[in-house]
Formats: structure tokens, sequence, C-alpha cells
């Protein structure tokens, strides 16, 4: 309805007269409330109350469009939570797509506002379904998808860069598992602190990665935990560029998010997703636990090889021990035979068995004489038979004759 102002031929009115007036209008025009969608670009609470900044942006350019401030009173939000649920606060954060029962009102002092009488919860989750769907389909797209999956994790990764909450419980409860395992395996954990959730969480893990990545020879691979949440608690790890420096990190990602039932943009993109902090330090220590079952595995086998060889070993040395008494008892007898042999060589060259035969020993001062011409001119020389020796002087003539017996 069309209101006819009463000051339309006048020169000037008083603002208060102007704003009674578009409040009027307001209420004839738009007495009922109606459904809008806008972005929320703000949130503000105060004793029950939230204020909110309502946004539209162009799809394309991102350029700001249209711009209102909304108020969702604490009596009105109570009536809501009844109806739709106590989570129903959980999709007043920034960024959110939402769809909203507005009464548009203007007070002449505080201006034009939009009360809130009611927030469709199925509309953001559509939203957020359908942004999800358009994100892995760009990974996808792009090969990211299945890039972090790639690299190869190390049987034991001791060295973990953790990107996490420094308060967090999520945290806290990984670091207490790992430190305290009653296995006493170890590890060198660092922590690069971000924050898990909000409008900068997804901002701060990218940058926490790429100073992980120019460090990535002090690490076999990075954690990211965060405790249970929400799935809009989550909305941070549909992040497209946070998916994307996850899927582009030159380390192995390892994930534990804090929920059960959701998966997150980041675990598809990640090496290893799991469910729970805990869940990553129970992972991690299985692994060792695995590596050392393998360790044990090879001992044993070495072992047993070991003593393979040594029992085969002693049993040649038996063996031979056994063989050896009967070959030195072989060479004893055929040594004693070649002594025997040798013996009875040596006897029949003794001069004693020589001379024992009939034969004489010719010899002057000590060497044998066993030819005439080696006798001396003239002189003694010694003769031996078996039962005795004489002498002989032999005289020089002056005819050649030889020297008979």
């Amino acid at each position: 309805m069309l209101v006819q102002p009463y000051f339309w031929d006048m020169d000037q009115i008083s603002l208060l007269d102007f704003n009674q007036f578009v409040r009027r209008v307001l209420a004839l025009n738009f007495g009922e409330a109606i459904w809008i969608e806008a972005e929320l670009a703000q949130v503000q609470q105060s004793r029950g109350h939230f204020y909110l900044s309502l946004v539209q942006k162009d799809s394309d350019s991102g350029q700001l469009l249209a711009q209102a401030e909304a108020r969702l009173w604490a009596a009105q939000l109570s009536a809501l939570r009844r109806e739709r649920g106590p989570k129903i606060t959980d999709l007043l954060r920034p960024g959110i797509q939402l769809r909203l029962r507005v009464q548009a009102v203007f007070h002449e002092r505080y201006g034009y506002s939009l009360n809130v009488k009611d927030v469709d919860p199925d509309f953001t989750e559509g939203r957020l379904e359908q942004s999800r769907r358009q994100t892995i389909q760009q990974l996808q797209l792009s090969g990211d998808i299945d890039r972090n999956r790639e690299h190869q994790l190390n049987i034991v990764p001791q060295r973990v860069a953790v990107i996490s909450a420094e308060s967090a419980a999520g945290w806290a409860d990984f670091n207490q598992q790992i430190a305290q395992n009653e296995s006493g395996y170890s590890f060198r954990l660092q922590l690069f602190t971000a924050a898990m959730q909000g409008e900068n969480a997804a901002v701060e893990i990218a940058k926490r990665l790429r100073e992980v990545g120019r460090r990535q020879s002090d690490f076999d691979a990075v954690v990211i935990i965060r405790g249970g949440g929400s799935k809009l608690d989550l909305l941070a790890f549909d992040d497209l560029e946070l998916c994307r420096q996850v899927a582009l990190c030159p380390l192995p990602v390892i994930s534990g998010i804090g929920h059960e039932i959701d998966e997150s943009i980041l675990d598809l993109v990640s090496h290893t997703a799991l469910k729970t902090p805990t869940a990553v330090a129970a992972f991690l220590l299985d692994r060792a636990a695995q590596l050392e079952g393998l360790l044990w595995q090879q001992q044993q086998r070495i072992q047993g090889i070991a003593q393979q060889k040594v029992a085969a070993q002693l049993q040649r040395l038996t063996q031979i021990a056994d063989r050896v008494p009967l070959a030195v008892r072989h060479q004893l007898q055929r040594a004693s035979m070649l002594i025997d042999k040798q013996e009875k060589v040596l006897e029949l060259l003794d001069p004693a068995t020589v001379l024992a035969r009939g034969y004489a020993l010719v010899s002057h001062e000590g060497q044998a004489i066993t030819q005439a011409s080696e006798a001396p001119a003239k002189g003694a020389i010694d003769i031996r038979w078996q039962d005795g020796q004489r002498q002989a002087e032999l005289q020089e003539k002056k005819s050649k004759e030889r020297v008979g017996n």
C-alpha cells in the first residue's frame, strides 16, 4: 500500500516527521514477516541477544550488493530453540548462508533493521552440502584429491609436526597418550599452534602447513588434530584453499579431526584419515609395535638360521673328528712301512753288513779308499774287516807295482 505523505507540497520537514513517515510506510507495506536469503558477515552477542550483519555479494566478483543489520532477541531465540533445537545458534557464525524470516522495522532514533523471527537450518545445511560437493569436484578436477597419498609414509613416523590449538583437549589427549605409552616408544613431537574453528581457522592451519613444508627435512609426517564438535564447528576443514594446502604438502598428512560420523574434505585429501586425536596416537603407536614385531620375527629368523648353521658345522666337525683317528692310523701305518723299507735299505747299505760278507774297508786318515789311485804313495793305510782292523805301510818303489793285499 502506497501512503501519500501529508508533507508532499512542503519545502522541508523535520527529520523526526520524515522517519515517522518511513516507519508507517514499512509497517503498512511489510506488516508480515518474510523469508530472505543472506550471508552472515558478522555476529555479536550481548545479554542473550544476537546482533547480525547480513550481506549479499555478487557470486562472480564477490562485490557487496546489499547490507542490513538484524536482531535476534533473547525471547525469540528461546522460542526458536524449543522449536528448532538447541543447536540453532550453531548456524549463527560468519560466512554462513542463512534463510531467515524477518520483520522489517524502522525506529525514528535507531533507523532501519530486521527482527529475526525464524531460521531455516535445512537451507543452510543444503547450501553447505552444495558447497562441499563443488569443493570436492574442484579438487578432483585438479588432481589434488589423491595427491598427498602418493607420499611414502615411514613404517614408524617418529618426527611429527602437530598442528592444533595449544589449549585444546585433543592436543592434550594426543600428547599424553604418546608420552605415556606402556611400550616406551619414543617420538619427537613439535606443536604448530593454530585456531581449529572459526573464521580464521582455515587460514591459520594453511599457514602452518606451509611453514612445516619449508622444514620438510625435519619431519616424517604432519598430524592435524582437534577435539569433537558439531558439523558447523568443522566448516574450516571443508575450505578449498586449506584442502589444497594439505594435498600439496610435501609430507604425509594424518588427520584426526574429532568427529565420529561426518567426514571433512580435509579427511578426503589427507594421506591417512582417523576419527579422533587419540586414534591418531594409537595409529602411530601401533605402527611402532608392528615394527617391533617385525624386528622380533627377523631376530628369531636370524637366530634360527644361525643355530642351523652352527648345528651343521658341529655335525661336520663330529664327522671329521671320527675320521681323523682312522686317517692318522692309516698315515702311521704307511709311515711305518716306509720306515721299515728304509731301514732295510740302510741295513743293506751299512758297511758292517758289507764287511760281514767278506769285504774289507780301506781308508787313509779317515777317508775311504775305493780305488788304487786314491791310495797314498807311501804311509799307513787302515784296513778294516768285520772282526777287526790292521794298519799297513806303503813304500814307494822305483818300479811301478800294484800294491797287493
